[in-house]
């Protein structure tokens, strides 16, 4: 797995963990990374893995850099198999970082798009407390097994949750419904800014398409530095 990393420029206390979407890579999200570091000098910003190469359904079995199957644009698109798969290899990314020094709960996952979904499936079946999810443009895939199967750790997990109301790709609906779902039959706290911890925030973005927007960056960047300030 190719990986991209933005270094810490003060003492390392933190680390953020960021899973690109269906067809990009690591390096695509570099930029925006360099960007927001000054703001958290003490977080290694960002680890970027990138996808492997495989055949996708949605596609017609055109390979590209996917975290897992997507069979369709519809309600049930997700293939359970190579989501948990991929779950699983993402868990294992935190165990490194663990395995480095830096507690679970100064270790923030994320993603945007299908990497949001895999990386919202795995913080919500983590038997480690982590210290943040950020779940940008996305949805939670497998819903309907989550209810059974989250972790206990979830509910004292932060989620920042966003997505644009003109988003052609993954739809803001599917986004609200989501959020709504984490809320509503698993039992996680609502949340509105400034009021951050554990619990979802849910940010709606007039006009925003299936991209990332300074407006949300400057939320996310208020969000991480109440969840994971510089001194742990």
């Amino acid at each position: 797995m190719t990986t991209f990393l933005i270094q810490p420029r003060s003492a390392h206390t933190a680390t953020i963990i960021f899973l690109h979407g269906l067809g990009d890579t690591g390096a695509g999200w570099k930029a925006i990374a360099q960007t927001i570091a000054p703001q958290h000098p003490h977080v290694k910003w960002w680890i970027l893995p990138t996808a492997p190469e495989q055949p996708v359904t949605l596609f017609g079995g055109m390979p590209t850099n996917s975290w897992f199957d997507i069979l369709s644009l519809s309600e049930s698109f997700d293939d359970e198999g190579s989501v948990k798969t991929a779950a699983r290899s993402v868990d294992k990314l935190i165990d490194q970082e663990i395995n480095a020094g830096t507690p679970s709960s100064r270790i923030v996952l994320g993603g945007f798009s299908q990497g949001g979904a895999l990386a919202t499936y795995t913080a919500l079946h983590s038997t480690k407390q982590l210290g943040g999810l950020i779940g940008l443009s996305t949805w939670l895939p497998l819903a309907g097994q989550t209810e059974k199967t989250m972790s206990p750790t979830t509910k004292m997990v932060p989620i920042f949750m966003a997505h644009g109301t003109e988003d052609k790709v993954v739809r803001y609906d599917w986004g609200l419904k989501s959020s709504n779902f984490m809320t509503e039959k698993l039992g996680l706290r609502s949340r509105k800014a400034p009021d951050f911890g554990p619990g979802v925030i849910f940010n709606t973005y007039q006009g925003m398409v299936h991209s990332a927007d300074p407006r949300e960056l400057h939320d996310l960047t208020q969000w991480l530095k109440s969840i994971i300030p510089e001194s742990s």
